[in-house]
């Protein structure tokens, strides 16, 4: 299977990386099967023949990291201010996060998916996972085999 276009080649990198540490993480052996429109991967466990299917979304910490971290561009990405976030000083990223999180919350993608957020930058969520569950409140939530941040350092940390 070859990615048609740069978005799929995103797409598939991403199910890569995510799927080696999903597999460590629960002890199951999924693979890439196909790649897709909605949602974007479609996997199978390789021992079980169970499907699991991936919807990817990127994030960037910086307005226009991504099309930088993906070669559209050749323009460097400005840092951000920092903003005030519930009495801390946090910047723009965390409310991007769950504001790109909050938009596919409003999808019904079926069942067996997994909702994994690519974070293209250095910053680490480790101390803010419980903030950003408050934040998404969760209560309808369409993805039920989680949802996901893979990080730049290749961890995934799981928001649901």
């Amino acid at each position: 299977m070859k990615p048609k276009n740069r978005k799929q080649a995103i797409e598939y990198d991403t199910a890569v990386a995510f799927l080696h540490l999903y597999n460590q993480a629960l002890k199951t052996s999924y693979e890439i099967i196909e790649l897709s429109d909605i949602p974007d991967v479609i996997c199978k466990d390789r021992l079980t023949n169970e499907e699991l299917y991936l919807e990817i979304t990127l994030h960037e910490d910086r307005k226009g990291e991504i099309p930088f971290l993906l070669g559209q561009t050749k323009e460097k990405p400005k840092n951000r201010a920092s903003v005030r976030l519930t009495g801390q000083n946090e910047d723009e990223s965390l409310p991007a996060l769950v504001e790109a999180v909050t938009k596919k919350l409003l999808k019904d993608y079926g069942r067996q998916v997994a909702l994994v957020v690519r974070h293209m930058s250095s910053r680490s969520w480790d101390q803010d996972v419980e903030q950003i569950k408050r934040l998404l409140g969760l209560q309808n939530n369409p993805f039920d085999r989680g949802i996901w941040v893979l990080t730049s350092d290749l961890k995934i940390i799981r928001l649901d």
